[in-house]
């Protein structure tokens, strides 16, 4: 029998209702009728054996959740009074309207009109919140069956008597992360049903500092307005949903969205081909909670698409048999809907209303104030339908979330698995082991447009729509790319070749077994302006600036970045751009410039053909080298990457450079990891060795005349100091030595007397002989007095 959920007038006894009223029974009546009033005033009144309390909900019962919250919080309610003996239950439903601040006026007559004890919020959060302020300014307690995005700060001091009976979409947020990282998608387009006042772009920003971790990062956000806000909601989708076209990113991210949102998102992205081959989408508890509501139509439009619930236990007897009684209830009263089974949001309906209850039966009738009854719900402890309830800090108590993933396929879903955060992903629920990649699962993920293997997330090229890649048209250095210009091909140029092309090729090669890859040259004349714009680091080298200060005339390519870098950046004035490789010798040679500056690839080829004339000189400015630039996040580069790794792996690449680069050099000793050139030997200097030795021979010889000549004079005029016994060739070649190492200057003789002087007949001359020791008798050295050495004196 189901419970009358208005509250009724209480039946008087017959006593106080009888006509022939005496002064006695009127005057008895009159304190009964005060107690009774005052009793009415606090939001209860009683009977003979029970006390009514009077609950208040907030809840929208024209949506799908609303119904579903209805109808639990009715079961449970009637439940609770086929049991109770002291406390009977009266709930009354005022529905929030389009604008929160009618939720809050509605909250306000529940409170002021009907009395009631506790307020129960299953609306939005913001909703909640302003809830929550009345029910601060009553000192009622609120339980919010929706929750905050990210706990707003002070929360607990700013709505003492809030209690939120769901967990934050942190942990939402961080499935979603994982999921992404999975299958390495890198740009991503979150879409989202903001509420009246913008809150809701909190969960924006969770997402964003959640794929920081993965190298992911959000390309574009669709923000709608509350649905229920808009004249043609047909519409207003259809126009924003189609400024996705333009977009690369295939990957959707529901953050949250009303049903009647996903309705019309999901039907829209299909007329315009957003949910097929190479899309992904990912919607969030808001969507998913409620697939099981949704008839084929709705679910026709999602295939594919992946969703993220939570997890409640399916078995039980409670469960069972609330079940039971609900799809016979919610059938009754909305025949209308496609399907009766109840979700979390009746579940949590139930819990809410058993929270109130509880707490009502642990207080005492007589004492109980609504201070009471708060600390009594947040000292909650129990097992519910949607699991575990405790409370902490007005916050529902939850051990590691664990969220459903589900896949929609076919007239329904299928359940995948299971995420947390301490597993990651798992098949089954009590599995205690996990995987950190979604891609374990294997193929039992169906995507979007019958997909079989893991769509890219990003726009593809087709034949129709082929990748255009864009090649110098007039590049100095033709072995890496040359571009003839030809009307052969009907284009304006003939196909291109060079070494750039041919790994080009040679690494599609390796990605066409995987998937094709239509594609298009399209040669094109411009400048890197954007490198030269990113460079920040301004070098100081010794030799750069010797080429500054002294004005030099330098050399680059014309239509590389390089000029602009050599004067944005090293701030050179005097610069040529020198068409193609073999004009740079030419300008060498007639002295035009003084240094050229080429990028890297370029300067390795460059000295390989020129390697005995030209040197390279540092410093090196890396910027990279040379590569095939995509759009950021296109699932291509990666590809690409992997397949020129391939290619180098299995001598693919060495064996085109080798075709390309081989044949140009001239030197058979040179290396084409190094720059330097050959080391100089003493050939490379002979001129100079053959003027500096004749120059010390001339000075040599000279020197040595004169010094002979001298010698010969200083015997040619005292003759008779040459003895016969002093002509011998050694003897002579002793005396030159003696000659010279006096410094051109006869040493003077020593005397062993004055006699012996005065027989020389050198007293009276002042010039000087040598005298040999062989030469002086033996008689002379003998004797005790000292030999007397006499000094000569200029003569006057």
């Amino acid at each position: 029998m189901r419970h009358l959920v208005t509250m009724s007038k209480p039946r008087i006894p017959s006593q106080f209702s009888t006509t022939n009223r005496t002064s006695k029974s009127t005057t008895f009546s009159l304190p009964l009728l005060f107690s009774f009033l005052l009793v009415l005033s606090q939001g209860s009144f009683t009977t003979a054996e029970t006390i009514t309390v009077n609950i208040g909900a907030v809840i929208d019962a024209d949506s799908r959740i609303g119904k579903e919250q209805k109808v639990a919080m009715e079961i449970a309610v009637e439940n609770f009074n086929n049991t109770s003996t002291q406390h009977k239950l009266s709930l009354h439903f005022q529905p929030p309207g389009r604008d929160p601040l009618q939720a809050a006026y509605a909250a306000e007559e529940l409170v002021k009109e009907k009395q009631v004890q506790a307020l129960l919020a299953a609306t939005t959060w913001h909703q909640s919140a302003l809830l929550a302020d009345v029910g601060t300014r009553a000192q009622v307690p609120v339980l919010s069956l929706s929750a905050a995005t990210v706990t707003p700060p002070l929360a607990q001091l700013r709505w003492p008597f809030l209690v939120q009976l769901a967990s934050n979409a942190s942990h939402q947020v961080n499935c979603i992360a994982s999921i992404l990282k999975s299958y390495k998608w890198k740009r991503v387009i979150a879409i989202y049903e903001d509420d009246a006042y913008g809150g809701d772009s909190g969960m924006l920003s969770l997402l964003s500092e959640a794929l920081q971790s993965s190298g992911s990062v959000i390309e574009h956000s669709l923000v709608f307005p509350p649905l229920s806000s808009v004249s043609n909601p047909d519409g207003f989708v259809r126009d924003e949903v189609a400024k996705l076209l333009v977009k690369k990113s295939r990957v959707f991210i529901v953050l949250q969205s009303s049903l009647s949102l996903a309705i019309h998102l999901f039907r829209e992205a299909n007329g315009l081909g957003l949910v097929g081959r190479d899309s992904v989408w990912v919607v969030t508890e808001s969507v998913s909670s409620v697939l099981d509501s949704v008839d084929t139509s709705v679910i026709s439009t999602m295939q594919g698409a992946l969703g993220i619930d939570g997890v409640y236990s399916e078995s039980g007897e409670s469960f069972d048999k609330f079940r039971g009684k609900f799809k016979g209830v919610f059938r009754a009263e909305y025949p209308e809907e496609f399907s009766y089974e109840p979700g979390i949001h009746a579940l949590r309906g139930y819990d809410s209303v058993y929270a109130i209850a509880h707490a009502i039966e642990k207080t005492s009738s007589s004492n109980r104030t609504q201070k009471m009854l708060l600390e009594s719900i947040l000292s909650s402890n129990f097992t519910g339908l949607s699991g575990e309830i405790r409370f902490d800090g007005g916050e529902l108590l939850q051990r590691i979330p664990v969220f459903r993933i589900v896949n929609v396929i076919g007239k329904r879903y299928n359940e995948l698995g299971f995420w947390s955060s301490d597993l990651g992903f798992r098949e089954g629920n009590t599995s205690s082991y996990g995987s950190e990649s979604m891609e374990a699962w294997g193929d039992s993920v169906h995507w979007p447009g019958k997909l079989r293997g893991v769509p890219k997330g990003w726009v593809m090229p087709t034949v129709a729509t082929p990748l255009r890649i864009v090649i110098p048209g007039n590049s100095s250095f033709e072995k890496f790319v040359k571009v003839v210009r030809s009307d052969a091909l009907g284009k304006g140029y003939s196909a291109p070749s060079g070494f750039c092309i041919d790994v080009f090729h040679a690494a599609l090669s390796v990605l066409q077994r995987s998937y094709s890859l239509p594609y298009e040259f399209y040669p094109k004349n411009d400048t890197y302006e954007a490198l030269v714009e990113s460079v920040i680091n301004k070098p100081t080298v010794t030799d750069i600036e010797w080429l500054r200060r002294s004005n030099a005339t330098v050399g680059c390519d014309g239509d590389s970045f390089v000029k602009d870098y050599l004067r944005n950046v090293l701030h050179f004035k005097n610069i040529i751009e020198v068409g193609n490789q073999e004009n740079y010798p030419k300008k060498f040679k007639s002295g035009n410039i003084k240094a050229a500056f080429l990028e890297l690839p370029y300067e390795k080829v460059f000295l390989k053909e020129y390697c005995d004339e030209y040197t390279a000189t540092g410093p090196v400015y890396r910027f990279g080298g040379f590569g095939f630039a995509f759009q950021k996040g296109s699932p291509i580069a990666t590809d690409f990457s992997e397949a020129i790794l391939t290619i180098s792996e299995n001598g693919d690449l060495k064996r085109l450079e080798e075709r390309w680069f081989n044949q140009l050099t001239s030197c058979s000793n040179y290396n084409s990891t190094t720059t330097e050139v050959d080391s100089l030997g003493l050939q490379s200097f002979w001129g100079l060795y053959l003027i500096s030795g004749a120059t010390s021979t001339l000075c040599f010889l000279f020197f040595l005349v004169r010094v002979i000549k001298k010698y010969c004079d200083s015997f040619r005029g005292n003759p008779g100091t040459m003895t016969p016994s002093r002509k011998g060739a050694w003897n002579r070649m002793a005396r030159f030595v003696r000659f010279l190492r006096n410094g051109g200057i006869r040493s003077p003789a020593k005397a062993p007397s004055i006699g012996r002087t005065r027989n020389l007949g050198v007293r009276d001359s002042m010039k000087w002989e040598l005298v040999s020791p062989s030469e002086i008798s033996d008689d002379h050295l003998q004797g005790p007095r000292p030999p007397e050495i006499e000094i000569p004196t200029r003569s006057e």
